[in-house]
């Protein structure tokens, strides 16, 4: 388990590096998410999500030493930058999840937090929207009584 560097060997070698994690998690220079089984003591094998894809690699480890082959013949050899047996078990905190989750969840509070903010404000009464009548008549300029929707002289819309 751990992040590898690959050198390629013989063909053509697609990944800069391959990471895996021990819950059977795997990532890989392309942004690939996959999971991986060991099939057998030198058969890895790598589950693309939704079925889209099983690939068969045989491998040979030795120290911080991986020669992996794949089914095509291209090969190559990778060099362990990284172990997760000696650090905390499981990923490590510094992932793209981690990343991309922190912010977002943070993001999700803040518009809770407006939105229940700006339910518990007073509703202002429907009066207090409504224009005021003006006190003198805009067409005629004679006084008016406040309430009045048409000039009590000249029969015009005071609104």
């Amino acid at each position: 388990m751990g992040r590898w560097q690959f050198q390629p060997v013989n063909g053509s070698w697609d990944y800069d590096w391959m990471e895996f994690f021990e819950d059977g998690g795997y990532t890989d220079s392309w942004g690939n998410t996959r999971t991986w089984s060991m099939v057998s003591s030198n058969r890895l094998k790598l589950v693309r999500g939704f079925g889209a894809g099983t690939f068969l690699y045989d491998v040979k480890i030795t120290g911080n030493r991986l020669e992996i082959t794949d089914e095509y013949g291209n090969s190559a050899v990778g060099t362990r930058v990284s172990s997760y047996e000696t650090q905390n078990s499981g990923r490590s905190t510094g992932g793209p999840l981690w990343v991309l989750l922190i912010p977002l969840a943070a993001g999700a509070a803040i518009v809770y937090f407006l939105v229940r903010r700006r339910s518990q404000r007073p509703i202002a009464p429907a009066d207090a929207a409504a224009p005021v009548a003006p006190a003198f008549c805009m067409h005629c300029g004679q006084p008016v009584q406040a309430g009045h929707k048409f000039c009590q002289h000249c029969g015009k819309p005071l609104r």
